[in-house]
């Protein structure tokens, strides 16, 4: 049952990415609510359902990354997501995923190694 539910969320993903629902970026780095809504407005993603993929989405670092995360989730519209709790619910339910190259390439080799293990 575990491996067919990762086939399909590779699966999902896959079509996103075809679809152009993929938006990745070498960075994101907005440490305001409203720099991020930039960002989607530049996309045309306001008022959209989008997903941010993220690595570490836990409010104890005071990282760059845990800036953006904690300026992203109060857009209405996002949802933010650590890379860990994915789910093709999720994937599919989102009109826009957006991520950052590495953790990206971090969602790809993960589901790569477990679908082959």
């Amino acid at each position: 049952m575990k491996r067919s539910r990762r086939q399909a969320l590779a699966g999902v993903l896959r079509d996103k990415v075809i679809s152009g629902g993929v938006f990745c970026f070498e960075t994101i780095e907005t440490s305001r609510t409203a720099e991020f809504s930039r960002l989607l407005k530049g996309l045309e993603l306001l008022g959209k359902k989008v997903l941010l993929i993220a690595k570490d989405t836990s409010d104890r670092t005071q990282s760059d990354n845990a800036k953006t995360i904690r300026s992203a989730r109060n857009v209405p519209g996002v949802r933010v997501l650590d890379v860990k709790a994915m789910n093709t619910y999720d994937i599919l339910n989102c009109d826009a995923v957006v991520v950052t190259k590495t953790t990206f390439e971090e969602v790809n080799n993960t589901l790569k190694a477990r679908i082959e293990g």
